[in-house]
């Protein structure tokens, strides 16, 4: 499931899904994105994706924000490492 979940940022939900599987959907998504060579509106090169990854089984609305929460961690390292890249968390407890 996908959803726009800011201004410019989406979410990406891949349920049963290990932590291999999701970073390598998430390292696949990075380069088809980089592939498409989509000009930015700013006219500084070409858009680029920043993803934040976080996995593990939840069973509660709590743990499912924690998630979240642990995702936009990930995705604000990512941001500050540089943009064009994916970064992991782990999760909280």
């Amino acid at each position: 499931m996908a959803v726009r979940y800011g201004g410019e940022e989406f979410l990406v939900v891949l349920q049963e899904a290990g932590r291999e599987e999701v970073t390598a959907f998430a390292e696949k998504l990075l380069q088809e994105i980089h592939n498409l060579k989509i000009p930015h509106v700013a006219g500084d090169g070409y858009v680029s994706v920043s993803i934040g990854i976080s996995s593990r089984r939840v069973s509660s609305e709590e743990q499912f924000m924690n998630l979240l929460n642990d995702a936009d961690k990930a995705l604000y390292c990512a941001k500050q490492s540089g943009r064009n890249c994916l970064s992991g968390w782990q999760p909280s407890t």
